[in-house]
């Protein structure tokens, strides 16, 4: 199986196309107007049908099996070893997100630690000396989710929804009953906080970290010190790991694409559409811990070069040999890279923008409809 040298620059200009649009993505910063969720929601569902479908029936089925065979292999060895780098694909996605995620969850415990005024060891029992700060009690009984900033308990009040900072953002405080044999003056209270602190999001929206909120609501100035910090933080470590899915993405839009031109199309606008919100994911934190809607956009194009640095591993592979082989394991090892990417990025952010799910599962059948129509026409 060969490859001609003008093959190879379509394929290159897939990937690129593919990943500049996580720059045209991150380029929504600079305008006010809100995304409309239910138009990203269908084209998430239709970008996973066309890459669930061909990457099942076009690269796994088809073109990884056929390369094992040209390289002299029986039917059912080549469905053997196509499976297993099928899956082996599967399993590379799976560990670099646990690498990801447990990297930025120990980055984020110690700078919480570090970084967090209010954090204390110990709450006095007595309301009053605590009145007027935001404290957080410290949990010992092996939980190892570190608490956010609560606000201190009123005196009398045994749960209560009390306000943070300037009053902008409602919270639930309840503390935890004093543990047996304790003295009643130095009980462990703990606060239970009805927010997720993964995002700020505005305060008239509703809790920080309350999916589906509008980002652009709040002013830049309106964000204390520690949380800017934190914003940037989290603006720079989505980019690190966007960076890093978008690597896999690349490679598999180059390899699909020198395989059959149609099918790298297909791919590398599913891709693409994919790549458009995690490009504002990356601008949008940090812009508003920095002010600058340029590095904003800057970090999302850093994160966008990982797509074609993919398709430059994917070339030194078959660089000097384009032979069977190389192709059948990189053929299935894209597949199930692909069917990950699909099952467990596309479909569920699609679902989180449309919960009612009125139209994801049709706009995914449709996308594979597509994509199936797209391959027959291409073969007449």
């Amino acid at each position: 199986m060969g490859t001609a040298n003008g093959d190879v620059g379509v394929a290159f200009a897939m990937v690129i196309g593919a990943g500049a649009a996580t720059i045209l993505g991150a380029c929504f910063v600079f305008y006010g107007k809100k995304a409309n969720k239910s138009l990203l929601a269908g084209s998430l569902g239709a970008s996973a049908g066309v890459m669930l479908y061909v990457s099942f029936v076009e690269i796994f089925a088809t073109k990884s099996f056929e390369a094992f065979e040209d390289y002299g292999l029986t039917p059912e060895e080549a469905q053997r070893y196509a499976t297993f780098c099928f899956f082996g694909g599967m399993l590379f996605i799976f560990l670099l997100d646990k690498v990801v995620h447990f990297l930025a969850e120990r980055d984020n415990h110690h700078e919480h630690d570090r970084m967090n005024p209010h954090r204390i060891e110990n709450v006095p029992s007595d309301p009053a000396a605590a009145a007027g700060g935001r404290v957080v009690a410290t949990i010992d009984d092996g939980d190892e989710a570190a608490p956010g900033p609560c606000p201190a308990l009123p005196e009398g009040s045994s749960g209560v929804a009390a306000t943070t900072g300037a009053g902008d953002i409602t919270r639930e405080v309840t503390p935890a009953p004093a543990r047996e044999g304790a003295s009643s003056t130095t009980p462990n209270p703990t606060c239970v906080c009805n927010a997720d602190l993964g995002l700020l999001e505005p305060p008239s929206s509703g809790p920080v970290g309350a999916k589906g909120n509008d980002w652009h609501n709040i002013e830049v100035g309106e964000i204390d010190e520690y949380e800017r910090k934190r914003l940037n933080k989290m603006g720079v470590m989505t980019a690190l790991a966007i960076g890093l899915h978008n690597f896999p993405e690349g490679l598999a839009t180059f390899v699909a694409a020198l395989a059959d031109t149609s099918t790298g199309i297909a791919i590398a606008v599913a891709i693409a559409l994919h790549n458009v919100p995690e490009g504002l994911c990356v601008a949008m934190p940090v812009y508003y811990s920095t002010g600058s809607r340029w590095k904003g956009l800057m970090w999302a194009a850093i994160s966008a070069l990982s797509e074609p640095l993919g398709g430059l591993l994917g070339y030194a592979v078959l660089a000097n040999s384009f032979s069977d082989l190389a192709y059948a394991i990189l053929f299935s090892l894209v597949g199930g890279m692909m069917v990950y990417i699909s099952v467990r990025e596309l479909i569920p952010t699609a679902l989180r923008n449309a919960p009612d799910d009125k139209f994801v599962t049709y706009s995914c059948f449709g996308g594979m409809v597509v994509m199936a129509a797209s391959l027959l026409l291409f073969q007449i």
